[in-house]
């Protein structure tokens, strides 16, 4: 039997087709989810929607930025996403 390392499995998981559903409900289950405010990038944000993704492993949400008012599309960290997988 040959085990991969955490490493070769989180990779595998990113080639697989239900890699986007899975981190995105993973982020939600987490806390990253619709009307929540989370600090990412030393910034408060008040989340307009879930996570999703937008190209290959790109997952982002959007957000209302707390101090200043303003709409922006936020990366989720990448680290994050490594972290709940």
């Amino acid at each position: 039997m040959v085990r991969l390392s955490q490493r070769e499995s989180g990779l595998a998981m990113r080639a697989s087709k239900d890699w986007p559903a899975l981190v995105c409900r993973r982020l939600v289950e987490s806390g990253l989810e619709k009307g929540k405010q989370v600090k990412l990038y030393d910034d408060r944000f008040e989340l307009l929607c879930d996570p999703f993704v937008i190209a290959g492993t790109l997952v982002v949400v959007d957000a209302i930025e707390v101090k200043s008012g303003r709409f922006q599309r936020v990366r989720v960290p990448p680290a994050l996403i490594e972290d709940i997988l």
